[in-house]
């Protein structure tokens, strides 16, 4: 499995901070009045699409996505629905929301306007986080519509700031609390981002309390964004294993991963590997609650041969360079 990187990396890492870092408004006692145009066609959306969920009106909630991602999509998107109708409780009472980005798009059709909304969402039950993506075109009706909806209930914390790498592009889809659909290349690809931004206090937030508690992860999370060097490049998954026990579904990610130097490629256009590393991770998920939930172990060493292998060691924290 290849992760995607390069400059389309630069771009996500901007997108996910407009999304997600940049949709922190708390919530207020009314609902938000819309600013601008973009605004009122999104928040129109939305609302429409609430009243679907509410109302349990999977065909109505269906219609509202473009012609495009039905056919996308097709039966799947259906069963999506039915699960986010299932998913979500309550009534309504406020919401705050803004527009994170908009792009455009150029064919010979005409320009498509890609919006994606971040919603906070109280209603008599529950919290949840929505985010939005909805395309309007000038001359292609087929596209115009919501082409993804993806509804958080909100997180607990140590999975709060991964990004969803593995997630489709297009649908509609329900996170729980535990964000339980996350898999090992969503683990890998957050660790990497988080290491490679100096992010010391994310990367610190993904560890099981009882890991936080026993070891100076802040200091050895320190030492290791300034020992490692460069943004992810690649990603090679070299062995994965999920395994259940009585009270824990436990991740393992043993991977090749190589870097490059981001500021250079934006301002020369080169994008020479700077390093390659290997990584490994322990993750724990509780079955029966989720307080001792988060990553054990993060270990990297620089690969200095193509014979090279990392051999992970049997403690709780972050390592690197140990070999």
């Amino acid at each position: 499995m290849r992760i995607r990187s390069g400059i389309p990396l630069l771009f996500a890492v901007v997108l996910c901070f407009l999304l997600f870092g940049g949709c922190t408004m708390p919530f207020s006692n009314q609902i938000l009045a819309p600013t601008n145009g973009n605004d009122q066609i999104m928040s129109d959306y939305f609302e429409k699409s609430i009243a679907a969920i509410e109302n349990k009106d999977a065909v109505s909630f269906h219609e509202l996505f473009s012609e495009e991602a039905r056919k996308e999509k097709a039966a799947e998107l259906l069963t999506e629905i039915e699960f986010i109708l299932d998913f979500y409780q309550g009534k309504m009472v406020t919401y705050d929301f803004n527009i994170g980005h908009t792009e455009n798009e150029y064919s010979s059709d005409g320009s498509t306007c890609i919006l994606h909304g971040c919603f906070h969402i109280t209603t008599d039950q529950s919290t949840y986080t929505a985010y939005v993506t909805l395309k309007q075109a000038d001359s292609n009706d087929s596209l115009n519509g919501i082409y993804k909806f993806v509804l958080y209930e909100d997180v607990i914390a140590c999975y709060e700031d991964f990004f969803w790498e593995s997630m489709p592009e297009c649908g509609a889809f329900a996170i729980d609390k535990t964000m339980s659909q996350l898999n090992s290349s969503d683990y890998i690809y957050s660790i990497l981002q988080f290491i490679g931004s100096y992010d010391t206090a994310k990367l610190t937030k993904t560890f099981t309390p009882a890991v936080k508690g026993s070891v100076n992860l802040e200091a050895q999370a320190e030492k290791l964004t300034n020992w490692f060097q460069g943004y992810m490049k690649t990603c090679d998954e070299i062995k994965v294993s999920v395994q259940n026990t009585e009270d824990y579904t436990i991740t393992e990610g043993y991977y090749e991963v190589s870097t490059y130097d981001l500021w250079k490629e934006y301002n020369t256009d080169q994008n020479e590997i700077l390093n390659t590393y290997l990584v490994y991770f322990k993750h724990q998920r509780g079955l029966k609650n989720s307080d001792s939930d988060g990553m054990l172990t993060i270990q990297i060493v620089e690969k200095t041969s193509d014979d090279m292998e990392l051999n992970p060691l049997e403690q709780d924290g972050i390592y690197f360079d140990f070999m």
